[in-house]
C-alpha cells in the first residue's frame, strides 16, 4: 500500500481569507517503509505572510517570490500523489489550505476518505497522555528534532513519518514500544551509551511486513547484502 506523509507552512494560521501555502512536503512509503522518494516545492503566495506565520516557518516574502505560484507545481504535484492515501498531522489544517489552493487552479478537491489523520490516531493509541502534537510524539518516540530550529514542511512530514510507524507499531496489539523497552530495562535516555541487550527484541513487523522488507534490501543493497546473510 502506497502512502504518503503530507505537511504544509502556509502564510496565515488559517485559509479563510488570504491564507495560502508556500511550501509542502511530501513523504513515501510502500507498505510501510520509507522508499526514500520525496516531493519538496516552495512557493511563491502572492500574498503577504503574516507575522504569526513568520514565527513558526522564518519563510519570508523576499525568499518565496523567486519560487513558482501553486498552479505552476501542482501538475507534478498531482503526479507525484497519484492515488496514494495521504497521511497528515491535524489534517483539517492542511486540508483546508491544500483544498483552497486545488480549486483556484481549477482542480478537483481531495476527498476526506482518502486523508488519514494521524492527530486522531494518537489519540486512540495513546489516550493517556495530555499533548499529542508531533513535537510532543517526537518527545515519546525519542525522534531525533535536533536538526530542526523552525517548521519545514519536508521536515516535518520526515518527523511524522517516523512518529506514524511507530504509533503503528503500538496500535498493532504489540504493546506500547516504549513501555517495553522500559519494563525490560532495554531502553537508553538521551546521551547514554547503548550497551548490548540481554535479550533480543521481538520483532514488531507482521509476516508481509518482514516479506517486504527483505525484498526492499535485496533491491536496494543486493542478495549479497549483510543484513541478509545474517538473517540466514
Amino acid at each position: 500500500m502506497r502512502e504518503l506523509i503530507l505537511d504544509t507552512e502556509t502564510t496565515h494560521l488559517e485559509s479563510d481569507g488570504p491564507g495560502r501555502i508556500i511550501e509542502i512536503g511530501l513523504v513515501e512509503l510502500e507498505d510501510r517503509y520509507r522508499t526514500g522518494d520525496e516531493f519538496q516545492r516552495y512557493i511563491n503566495p502572492e500574498v503577504d505572510v503574516s507575522e504569526s506565520s513568520l514565527e513558526v516557518h522564518g519563510l519570508d516574502n523576499a525568499f518565496l517570490e523567486r519560487f513558482p505560484v501553486f498552479r505552476d507545481i501542482v501538475q507534478d504535484l498531482l503526479e507525484f500523489m497519484g492515488t496514494a492515501r495521504l497521511v497528515i498531522h491535524n489534517a483539517s489544517f492542511d486540508m483546508a489550505f491544500l483544498n483552497k489552493e486545488l480549486k483556484l487552479a481549477g482542480c478537483e478537491s481531495i476527498p476526506p476518505d482518502r486523508v488519514f489523520d494521524t492527530l486522531d490516531f494518537a489519540r486512540q493509541t495513546l489516550p493517556g497522555r495530555n499533548r499529542h502534537s508531533l513535537d510532543a510524539l517526537c518527545r515519546y518516540y525519542r525522534v531525533d528534532t535536533s536538526g530542526r530550529s523552525q517548521h519545514g514542511a519536508l521536515l516535518d512530514a520526515l518527523l511524522l513519518s517516523e512518529v506514524y510507524l511507530c504509533l503503528r507499531r503500538d496500535s498493532a496489539g504489540t504493546g506500547g514500544m516504549l513501555q517495553y523497552l522500559e519494563e525490560n530495562n532495554l531502553g537508553n535516555t538521551p546521551g547514554e551509551a547503548t550497551g548490548e541487550r540481554p535479550h533480543p527484541l521481538p520483532s514488531l513487523l507482521t509476516e508481509n511486513e518482514d516479506i517486504a522488507h527483505r525484498r526492499y534490501v535485496r533491491e536496494q543493497l543486493g542478495r549479497d547484502a549483510l543484513w541478509l546473510a545474517s538473517q540466514g
